[in-house]
């Protein structure tokens, strides 16, 4: 009897010992679950960083026009802490030119001493790190070459810059001066607005990737400018003007009703990757420039047209400079698609996006499938 007893105790024992490690094996084993599994929502992008899937703002009082239509859809979001971890732009990958692209600064970390230079496609997706340390805090002014191999910028102190995506160099151009950069066609050169200084006596020049050199040029560059055609199509604050580099021949595209100076003085400016539209405006008026046919319309700041600080490819789509709060619009379909696209740091002040790649996939800002 007692050693039926002694058993049956000892068993009961055991029993119990296998209970409580069962027991608290349940909650090692969630402890173990990697941050995707705990939360399935995300996109993991190493180990710190992710993106969601967010859907379209579709209030339409986000919308100024109402000949506009808001558009549903799903966009990523981002949220960057390391980014370090996070993809570089490659330009040898050629999955990320199926689109047009936007460039802008970003102090993903939110510190606005420490911005950055990112990318993605005019969609939304594959968000590319392209300059990892600008050690600049404000950025008023980016371009990239045709080639996609060199990135320029301006700072606030008009300090100008290039960097080689394939080297990782870095170089200082000279001089300050309002900011006006333009590529050659062959993103050889890089033509851009300075002033006189120390060791220069000049006021336009340009930078031969080649070579390093830089050299005078006699003429201008204003802050919308593109090279079409070994011309130099740009817009400034008065008007635009386009000078053939060889001849040196100038035209220009009056303004409509030959309106007085303070009236036509242009804060905001875009000209098309192709040459053939561009867009200004100031606080009483928006001006659309029809480039091919020297014609230009003037809205009035009542008639509440959205406004086109990025012109595409023929003029059919546009977007802000926000990419905090991205708000792109298809003008011949009357549609527009606004997002959060980002979810940590801060945009740094004047910080302005710009478009490159632009006539990719025909020009057009999403994919015909979507």
């Amino acid at each position: 009897m007692k050693k039926t007893l002694l058993i049956t105790l000892l068993g009961l024992a055991i029993f119990g010992c296998n209970d409580q490690s069962r027991q608290s094996a349940s909650p090692v084993s969630s402890s173990v679950l990697t941050e995707q599994e705990k939360h399935p929502d995300r996109v993991y992008v190493g180990e710190h960083n992710y993106y969601v899937m967010e859907s379209a703002v579709t209030n339409e009082n986000w919308v100024s026009d109402d000949k506009i239509k808001p558009m549903s859809g799903q966009f990523p979001k981002y949220y960057v802490f390391n980014s370090d971890e996070w993809p570089k732009e490659d330009i040898n990958d050629a999955s990320s030119y199926d689109l047009p692209r936007f460039q802008f600064a970003w102090a993903s970390d939110g510190d606005r001493y420490n911005l950055q230079i990112w990318s993605m496609k005019t969609d939304g997706t594959d968000l590319r790190l392209v300059v990892p340390d600008t050690k600049a805090d404000d950025i008023v002014f980016i371009r990239r070459s045709p080639n996609l191999r060199y990135v320029a910028w301006i700072e606030r102190r008009t300090r100008k810059y290039v960097y080689d995506l394939k080297t990782g160099v870095k170089t200082r151009l000279i001089g300050g001066g309002y900011p006006g950069m333009v590529w050659s066609e062959d993103s050889r050169y890089l033509y851009f607005h300075t002033m006189p200084g120390q060791n220069f006596d000049v006021d336009d020049a340009r930078w031969d990737s080649e070579t390093g050199e830089i050299e005078a040029v006699d003429f201008g560059i204003g802050p919308a400018a593109v090279m079409k055609d070994n011309q130099l199509i740009t817009l400034n604050d008065y008007g635009l003007v386009k000078i053939d580099l060889e001849t040196k021949e100038r035209s220009y595209i009056d303004f409509v009703d030959r309106l007085p100076d303070r009236d036509i003085l242009m804060k905001f400016r875009s000209i098309s990757p192709d040459g053939h539209y561009a867009w200004g405006e100031n606080s009483k008026y928006d001006f659309f420039f029809d480039i091919n046919n020297h014609t230009v319309k003037k809205f009035a700041a009542e008639e509440k047209f959205l406004r086109a600080l990025i012109l595409g490819t023929d003029a059919r789509f546009s977007a802000r400079d926000r990419v905090s709060y991205l708000s792109v619009v298809d003008r011949e379909k009357k549609q527009t698609w606004q997002w959060y696209a980002l979810g940590t740091g801060e945009i740094g002040v004047n910080s302005n996006m710009s478009l490159y790649n632009g006539l990719a996939n025909d020009g057009l800002w999403f994919k015909e499938s979507e």
